[in-house]
């Protein structure tokens, strides 16, 4: 005769299933900023909570969706391993992002050292970077040889174009394009120029110079002038 399992056993077991299916179901990670939809800074702080019984793997963003067959972003610009109890990162300065639409998810493992673990990833989540292109810094100096400074360039994509133009009086004196990259490392600093033009004649005192700085990058177009006069020679 077969015998029957108490009925308080059966329900224990009941319930027990009932919680490992729910843990389950919300065991993989869940990401909480950037928030779906944000507007964020080159270096944006990645936060993400986890269910019990889960680890962090790692994190990873990219400009694409596509997924590999593991659950991993194909081409990830940012993938770091985590701590397993890690809930939030910060990318460091060679990690910086470039403006744009980015996207990102937290991969974690199912089972907190027990076997059998399993992967248990986050849903994807998109986010952008703001376009940050600053009108170019000038800081210049006409003399009775000409004119020369710097020139400072700031802007948060892959490359740009730089057009500066000297005029003396009313002689262009330098009329130049320069085509400049931005790594993601230097996207916290500024591209600095040496600018100068200097005339095979001296210049006359009291002639009016102007220093046109145009930046052109991500579609945006940024402007600075500068105007001086060549002042009389000291001593």
């Amino acid at each position: 005769m077969r015998r029957s399992l108490p009925s308080a056993f059966v329900t224990s077991l009941i319930l027990l299933a009932l919680v490992l299916a729910a843990t389950s179901a919300t065991a993989a990670p869940v990401v909480t900023a950037p928030a779906a939809g944000a507007t964020t800074t080159v270096r944006p702080t990645f936060s993400w909570t986890f269910e019990p019984l889960t680890t962090a793997r790692a994190l990873e963003v990219a400009a694409t969706t596509t997924l590999d067959t593991a659950g991993d972003l194909t081409a990830p610009i940012i993938d770091v391993p985590l701590a397993p109890t890690a809930r939030s990162l910060r990318p460091t300065l060679a990690q910086q992002l470039y403006a744009g639409r980015w996207y990102w998810h937290v991969t974690g493992t199912l089972g907190a050292g027990t076997a059998p673990a399993a992967n248990s990833d986050s849903a994807l989540r998109a986010f952008t970077v703001r376009k940050s292109i600053a009108a170019p810094y000038i800081s210049i100096n006409s003399t009775r040889r000409g004119t020369a400074g710097i020139v400072r360039v700031k802007v948060n994509v892959p490359a740009y174009t730089m057009r500066v133009r000297i005029v003396h009086g009313r002689t262009v004196c330098l009329s130049r394009v320069v085509r400049g990259t931005r790594p993601r490392t230097r996207l916290h600093r500024a591209d600095s120029f040496k600018i100068f033009c200097y005339p095979v004649s001296p210049l006359a005192t009291g002639t009016r110079a102007t220093t046109t700085v145009t930046i052109i990058a991500g579609g945006v177009k940024r402007t600075t002038v500068h105007r001086d006069t060549v002042a009389e020679p000291r001593g």
